[in-house]
């Protein structure tokens, strides 16, 4: 029959046997040895926070094997003296005890010279009961599953976070190198380690990581929108450009047949000349260089003058091509009436209805006017009114 010692001793071989199961499942646990293995990494482990509990959680495993150890070599003390009881050797009250004493030392205290006295030690021992020490082995396993869970879960939001903060850093990358924008610098990637390495802290630092994510895509967008409205600058430049060159060579062409055909030409205008066209383009050269280097507020400023410079010359080239070409048209017109006028007096002899000699003088005079070496305009476009009036007549 069992005795009241021999069902102690056959529980704290029970806790012992519990204690050795859940260390050991513990260790074998994926998130312990996930901590376990960052712990003691050199090149990519914990930091600040993270690393103090982490480090604490590693040191007080071993702890608990090594006070698992002193209580299993008191339960093999108290084991092998009470199977020393017998009739005429009652260890029984030995055993108890052995069990209810404080005879474990847990800990070893160094003591400062000033603190000792003359027949003392350097260091002074921490004694402690098995119950004791049971006791508060059940707390450090608490405490080191509390923490383990804690920077498990730590890690898992963090990195859930962290990732689409890469995903948005690598799509802001992506939209500086298609701009070719060479003046924003990249994202400090060192504030997303810091946080990688103590997810503890970084939990509490996400935030604040967020904030600045938030910061550099404001700063790429307002300079994406500028260059935006730089390019949009650019183009009506070139186009402008392209229409000035056109304008030139048209006015050109018509100043040079209106000396050619006409007496008088006091109304023409002076055409842009080839060294402002060049001014302009290399004013859109250099704006262009200068993007490049990434001076993209200075190129703003001078895309948009040059935008209005472009456009203030375009107008006057405009209107200087419209009076320069207008005699040269009115004349091309007037001549255009007069074979039209022609082919219906053509009509009208044909019907039998003949000119009369003051037409036929009209016609041979506005035809010599119209073709003559020099051309009087004035005078051809009262010609052609008075040889309308004569076929309404």
């Amino acid at each position: 029959m069992d005795t009241p010692i021999d069902n102690e001793l056959s529980q704290w071989q029970v806790y012992l046997t519990n204690i050795s199961s859940n260390l050991i499942e513990l260790c074998d646990e994926m998130e312990f040895q996930l901590i376990k293995a960052r712990a003691k990494d050199t090149t990519n482990g914990y930091t600040g926070i993270t690393k103090v509990k982490a480090d604490k959680c590693m040191e007080a495993v071993g702890t608990l094997w090594d006070r698992y150890k002193l209580l299993s070599e008191v339960l093999d003390k108290a084991n092998k003296l009470h199977s020393k009881h017998s009739f005429f050797n009652n260890t029984e009250e030995e055993v108890r005890e052995l069990l209810n004493s404080s005879l474990i030392v847990i800990e070893e205290q160094h003591v400062e010279i000033n603190e000792r006295n003359l027949l003392s030690g350097e260091h002074k021992e921490k004694k402690s009961t098995p119950k004791e020490l049971l006791k508060h082995m059940q707390l450090t396993f608490e405490s080191i599953c509390s923490d383990i869970k804690e920077i498990s879960y730590a890690e898992e939001t963090v990195q859930n976070r962290l990732k689409s903060i890469k995903d948005e850093i690598s799509r802001l990358t992506h939209t500086v190198k298609a701009l070719g924008i060479t003046n924003i610098p990249e994202f400090d990637t060192e504030k997303i380690s810091k946080v990688e390495s103590d997810p503890l802290k970084g939990a509490l630092e996400l935030d604040k990581l967020v904030y600045s994510i938030e910061k550099y895509r404001a700063s790429i967008r307002s300079v994406e929108e500028d260059y935006n409205t730089i390019g949009e600058s650019f183009n009506k430049v070139r186009t402008m450009l392209s229409e000035l060159k056109e304008l030139r060579e048209k006015s050109i062409s018509a100043v040079s047949e209106s000396n050619k055909i006409f007496k008088n030409n006091k109304n023409l205008k002076p055409v842009i000349s080839e060294e402002v066209l060049n001014s302009l383009e290399d004013w859109l050269t250099v704006l262009e260089g200068k993007l490049k280097e990434g001076a993209i507020k200075a190129v703003k400023v001078g895309a948009l003058k040059l935008e209005q410079e472009c456009s203030l010359k375009l107008e006057v080239e405009r209107e200087n091509y419209y009076i320069n070409s207008k005699d040269y048209n009115e004349w091309l017109d007037l001549k255009g009436e007069f074979n039209a006028l022609m082919a219906k007096a053509a009509i009208l002899k044909a019907k039998g209805r003949c000119p009369g000699s003051l037409q036929d003088e009209l016609v041979e005079k506005t035809r010599a006017e119209l073709y003559a070496s020099k051309v009087d305009l004035d005078r051809c476009r009262q010609l052609v009114r008075n040889f309308e009036l004569t076929m309404k007549g």
